[in-house]
C-alpha cells in the first residue's frame, strides 16, 4: 500500500528466526526514494490454524494517511503512523475481515 503522499510503501514481512521460520512479523514503512525502512508495528510470531506465516491480514490506510489498519484472527491493530503508537481493539466474535474509516 502507498502513503497517501505517496512518499513511501507499507509491506508486511515475516522476518526469519534462526530455523528458517518467520519469529517476528513486521509492518515497514519503505521510503519510495530509497533508504532503510521504518518499523511501524511488530508482534512476534504465534502459531495460530487461522494464518500460518503472517500475524494479521489485511492493512488498510485512513484517507489522511495518518493511521493503518492491520486486521489480526481475533482483533485490528490501530497504528498511528508518525509514532508507531498502536491501540489493540478485541472483537470477541473472532476474525474481523473488512472496518471502514
Amino acid at each position: 500500500m502507498i502513503s497517501a503522499d505517496g512518499r513511501a510503501v507499507y509491506a508486511t514481512v515475516a522476518q526469519p528466526g534462526p530455523w528458517d521460520d518467520p519469529h517476528w512479523t513486521r509492518l515497514l514503512e519503505i521510503p519510495a526514494a530509497g533508504g532503510p525502512p521504518r518499523v511501524l508495528f511488530e508482534l512476534r510470531y504465534q502459531p495460530d490454524r487461522h494464518n500460518a506465516v503472517y500475524m494479521w491480514g489485511s492493512v488498510c490506510r485512513d484517507p489522511a494517511g495518518e493511521s493503518l489498519l492491520a486486521f489480526a484472527s481475533s482483533c485490528v491493530y490501530r497504528i498511528e503512523i508518525s509514532s508507531g503508537a498502536v491501540i489493540r481493539l478485541p472483537f470477541s466474535e473472532g476474525q474481523p475481515y473488512d472496518a471502514a474509516w
